[in-house]
């Protein structure tokens, strides 16, 4: 079993059951999809028995979504209640399930009939850094048909009748799951992407009194110098003088990314809504960033330009730009705990009944893709960090006979935790040339799948020798005592 990467785990008590056996299911099952990483769920049970247990468990009523998460919000507010600033992206993904013909509670993913499926948006929490604590909300929906109306029509609708009102429930159970733990909560600073330039967000993130950096997609009308005259925020912006250069990593169409040297602008506008065309909205007062690239781009690419919309204090000095563009880039720390729901945790390959069981079974393999990314920030933060506080003995000794070509034993020490990431990682295809950095989050995963694989082999191995399940490792197994004769 991989080890906690939180110091308790998931916090099963806040779960909301009545019964003592739905924790300890849940507990079980949480040990099952980390034993079997990306495996399917008969395999993850390894057994009938069990199967038929995970199979009451996610159709039980009280096993829904809502009652699931705090066990594992609770663990990830309570680590990230030690900052005094936590920056929580959003953003939404989907999963594809149209192989299931029979399931039911399905939707559609897009305008084609045949691809059906779920939408989830996360929202995790992180430090300023960029290191992961762990989930902070997530919020399923089925896309039961698409509107005919037109724009004009869809943007009369109240925001609770639209999808974007996802970006609400984010912003408010992410405040509620803070509440629940202290009376005193960390600064939050929301990070989206252009879908989440709503006026509706901004407010809310005011009415909050919390931080948000999310990147423009709306060019928006903003209050001019002499009374009564307009303007709008991409020009206004764009002639300021600029604040200085910074380099960013912009990626190629290819793969892979390229360095550009852009400047940066800043300015602080007041919003002023059409009083006709949106009725309701009041005015608002953001900061705009724009981020132009003056180098030259590569051919076939693009020049980068962005523009970012933020409440944090935008002052003329580039350095603090630097760190708005620092926390706008956590956000792509989200992409990847997606991605590795997807190909490490296999979401899409459940094969389930209904929408709600599904949607079950992504909540607690969400659990398990956090902390498959945790574990390469830990990594990142303490690479002389004790092997212990990722891994139990048998893994890591595992990995190391594994490198070493023979067991380990007690006079050679202990490895430190980036020399077994290291062995992890070549494990699941990482070379480890000086070019290639530290394994990502995905081929740690595939050396989890394959570490289990090892573990599994040397136990059996064990057991051929004679050597008791359980027994401590590193120790040379005597011969086996011969059979009582009958």
């Amino acid at each position: 079993m991989i080890v906690a990467y939180t110091p308790d785990g998931p916090d099963l008590d806040a779960a909301g059951f009545t019964q003592d056996r739905l924790r300890d299911r849940l507990g079980l099952l949480v040990e099952q999809f980390e034993d079997h990483l990306g495996g399917s769920l008969p395999q993850a049970c390894q057994g009938q028995a069990a199967y038929k247990g995970a199979g009451r468990f996610f159709a039980h009523p009280q096993t829904a979504v809502a009652n699931l998460l705090p066990a594992f919000v609770r663990p990830a507010v309570r680590l990230a209640c030690r900052c005094q600033e936590v920056v929580v992206p959003h953003d939404t993904s989907s999963f594809n399930y149209s192989s299931l013909r029979e399931a039911t509670g399905l939707g559609f993913l897009n305008d084609s009939p045949q691809a059906r499926g779920l939408h989830l948006h996360s929202s995790l929490l992180l430090d300023e850094s960029g290191v992961l604590f762990g989930i902070a909300h997530l919020h399923f929906w089925v896309r039961q048909d698409f509107r005919q109306a037109s724009a004009d029509q869809v943007r009369a609708l109240p925001i609770e009748q639209k999808e974007s009102y996802k970006w609400l429930l984010g912003l408010r159970a992410t405040d509620r799951a803070f509440r629940a733990v202290t009376q005193n909560p960390p600064r939050l600073i929301h990070v989206m992407d252009r879908e989440g330039d709503v006026h509706e967000v901004f407010a809310e993130v005011k009415r909050l009194r919390q931080d948000a950096v999310i990147r423009c997609a709306q060019n928006r009308r903003v209050a001019g110098g002499p009374p009564d005259a307009a303007d709008y925020s991409q020009q206004h912006v764009a002639r300021q003088a600029a604040l200085g250069q910074v380099e960013l990593r912009v990626p190629l169409r290819e793969g892979g990314y390229r360095t550009a040297v852009c400047e940066v602008r800043a300015a602080r506008v007041r919003l002023s809504p059409g009083a006709k065309r949106r009725r309701g909205r009041r005015p608002l007062s953001l900061g705009l960033i724009e981020v132009r690239e003056i180098s030259t781009p590569p051919a076939g690419e693009q020049a980068a330009r962005w523009w970012l919309w933020t409440t944090l204090p935008v002052v003329r000095r580039p350095g603090q730009i630097q760190r708005v563009l620092r926390i706008y880039r956590a956000r792509w720390r989200l992409e990847e705990y997606h991605r590795t729901l997807k190909t490490s945790c296999r979401v899409e390959r459940l094969r389930l009944s209904s929408g709600e069981k599904l949607m079950k079974a992504i909540t607690l393999q969400a659990w398990v893709a956090t902390r498959v990314v945790r574990l390469r920030d830990r990594v990142k933060d303490t690479p002389q960090g004790s092997c212990r506080e990722c891994f139990g003995a048998a893994e890591w000794q595992t990995l190391w006979a594994r490198a070493h070509q023979r067991p380990w034993r007690p006079e050679d020490g202990e490895p430190t935790l980036e020399e077994v990431v290291r062995w992890l990682g070549r494990l699941g295809g990482h070379l480890g040339r000086k070019c290639d950095g530290r394994p990502g989050a995905e081929v740690l995963s595939r050396g989890l799948c394959a570490l289990a694989l090892l573990l599994e082999g040397r136990e059996l191995g064990r057991a051929e020798g004679g050597v008791p399940p359980g027994a401590a490792t590193g120790e040379r197994a005597g011969p086996a005592e011969p059979p009582t004769p009958p």
